[in-house]
């Protein structure tokens, strides 16, 4: 192709020229794709064609970027900015806000970046609350941590760590709560039916109104019809979707008053650091990570501050060490469980890298809650090992929450209402019969006065759905399923009958109303969701039943991390519901831990007896 394209179409010769900029571009030829980008914005912008000019004027931004003309690279990204605000193309504009931020963070300018950041992770969070397709929102965060990375990283370093655990939260799981935004919520409340109905509403006329590009950055689709305008776009798209924008956020507000858990299914509303410390006590300390493309961090929040910790290991390391643990759980019952200690290395290894950093920050503290990332979330943490072999449940009760956020809506649930039992035992599947699940079931229930217990063939979803919200404990020994490419479709197994196929899913459980102060999952791998077979979403993407039970109305969530032993779980959970008559949730889960840890019930202390169940949720 020769330098000037002869064509008497300046829109052809402008799209022609992106084309080749781009295919140089990711050759890593930077002259020659700048040379294509500048003559691509000279030609779209004498055909008026200003969708494709702001994809070429961020596109020259960055080969001039690369090409160290900083000042002609901001010129092109301002450029990109006006175009994209105009045109509602979200893809363009949150790209050129990012890169924005990264030079003046480059060149010393912490606030000026920080204001960018800020406004890439707007103009994300707007892009995928307007998502329809749920594959796209399963990768839609794969190409943007690195926004919220950057975002924290520049915080932290500027000494703003309660600034930069409000976007750690904010970086944290939504692939759940953008499905949940899709579900046709059931409410008696006559406000709230008109509030959802509106909210869809504003939501597709933003997304058709932006039309913004999706995925991997290649907007070169084609023009709409009537798209080529006589002049420069001007103000009348921007201050349409601003104030759809606003009537939006009016909208989440008013959600948020009536009835605060679906609003965090609707919308991005994470607390506060001073709101998350309040609800901490003197001697709580929470433990929140993050695990990111080039860094990782964890933060410690107590009720005195914020204090965020670099964690000097390679992301590969980490999960190779994670899965190094989870090896010997995932194999089951083996004569090399009783017999080696392979285990130990890679839990101590873990304990000094995430825990050994922050030691000094938990002195005094009784209770750490957990606020896992990424792999970390397959970790029982209570079973990491310092180098005197002594495990973390020994110096601490422990709990762990999807994101500390969810603390706030757990802590409201909790009543304190532990008089009655509904159990579920052993039902009739087309999986592996659980007899040890029935004499789990009745030795539990024999410690209440007021209870139901659900056994074999009885053991049915229609039974469990018609009387079980109504009771305070709920327990369910039963074989968990999860199902990784429909997340929504994992379930508990219950027997079949004529009117259901005995699958108690994921999107059931969001839509009931349960008054259960404590569920208990005794079942395999209820406690793992999304990832645990392939790869970790960098998005924290997991859905799984504990997050579906606590928004339906529980307080805690008891759930386990690898196929259980039914031995060791039977005693376990005897041990866990005795010590509830006296004990906090967390203290009677660690007592029943340490109990097994160190009796001669199993013939090997290894973690996987004792270690699979956290407590999810409220600990008191």
């Amino acid at each position: 192709m020769s330098r000037e394209i002869k064509s008497g179409s300046h829109a052809l010769a402008g799209r022609a020229h992106q084309i080749m900029g781009l295919l140089y571009l990711r050759s890593n030829a930077v002259p020659e794709a700048l040379s294509h980008f500048e003559m691509s914005v000279r030609s779209l912008r004498k055909a008026k064609k200003w969708m494709p000019l702001a994809q070429s004027s961020f596109l020259l931004g960055q080969s001039q970027r690369m090409s160290e003309m900083n000042e002609e690279a901001r010129k092109s990204y301002e450029l990109a900015i006006k175009m994209a605000v105009s045109l509602g193309r979200s893809e363009t504009l949150w790209r050129s806000h990012a890169e924005l931020g990264r030079m003046a963070e480059k060149e010393g300018d912490g606030e000026q970046a920080i204001r960018h950041y800020v406004k890439a992770v707007e103009v994300i969070e707007s892009m995928r609350a307007g998502l329809e397709d749920p594959e796209l929102r399963s990768q839609f965060m794969g190409n943007k941590l690195y926004v919220y990375e950057w975002t924290i990283q520049l915080l932290h370093q500027m000494n703003r760590d309660d600034e930069a655990f409000h976007y750690l939260e904010r970086a944290r799981a939504r692939l759940m709560l953008d499905m949940l935004s899709d579900k046709v919520f059931s409410s008696k409340d006559k406000e709230i039916r008109e509030l959802l109905i509106r909210e869809r509403d504003l939501k597709d006329q933003i997304q058709e109104l932006g039309k913004a590009g999706q995925g991997a950055f290649d907007e070169t689709e084609e023009e709409e019809e009537g798209a080529e305008l006589t002049s420069e776009p001007g103000e009348e798209a921007k201050l349409e979707l601003e104030r759809l924008q606003s009537e939006l956020k009016s909208v989440h507000k008013r959600i948020d008053e009536v009835n605060p858990d679906l609003a965090s299914l609707l919308t991005v509303s994470p607390l506060k650091a001073g709101e998350v410390q309040t609800l901490l006590g003197k001697e709580t300390a929470l433990l929140a990570y993050f695990i990111g493309s080039q860094r990782n961090m964890v933060f410690v929040v107590t009720g005195e501050h914020v204090k965020a910790w670099p964690l000097l290991i390679p992301r590969k390391k980490l999960v190779d060490l994670v899965k190094a643990f989870r090896k010997d759980t995932e194999e089951g019952v083996s004569i090399k469980l009783f017999t080696s200690k392979d285990y130990e290395s890679p839990l101590t290894e873990l304990h000094e890298i995430l825990i050994k950093p922050v030691e000094q920050e938990l002195v005094g503290k009784k209770h750490l809650v957990v606020v896992p990332h990424g792999m970390l979330h397959y970790l029982p943490f209570q079973a990491l090992r310092n180098q005197e072999g002594k495990y973390l449940i020994e110096f601490y009760t422990m709990s762990y929450l999807p994101s500390a956020s969810v603390l706030k809506y757990a802590r409201e649930k909790n009543r304190g209402n532990h008089a009655d039992l509904f159990a579920v035992a052993n039902p009739l599947t087309d999986l592996a019969p659980l007899p040890a699940a029935e004499v789990e079931a009745r030795e539990v229930s024999a410690l209440f006065d007021r209870k139901q217990v659900l056994l074999g063939p009885g053991a049915t979803k229609t039974k469990f759905k018609s009387e079980g919200p109504r009771y305070d404990l709920l327990l369910f020994s039963t074989h968990g399923e999860m199902i990784e490419s429909d997340p929504l479709k994992s379930n508990l197994r219950f027997t079949p009958t004529q009117q259901d196929d005995g699958k108690l899913t994921v999107s059931e459980i969001f839509d009931m109303e349960v008054k259960a102060n404590l569920v208990t999952l005794s079942a395999c791998e209820t406690g793992l969701a999304r990832g645990t077979k392939g790869g970790f979403p960098q998005g924290d993407d997991l859905v799984g039943l504990s997050r579906a039970f606590i928004h339906a109305g529980a307080s805690s969530v008891v759930a386990s991390l690898w196929k259980v032993s039914d031995d060791s779980t039977v005693e376990m959970m005897r041990s866990f519901y005795r010590n509830l008559r006296t004990m906090p949730k967390a203290e009677a889960l660690r007592q029943a831990q340490l109990g097994l840890a160190k009796s001669n019930v199993m013939a090997s202390s290894h973690p996987y007896f004792w270690a699979p169940f956290i407590l999810v949720g409220d600990w008191q």
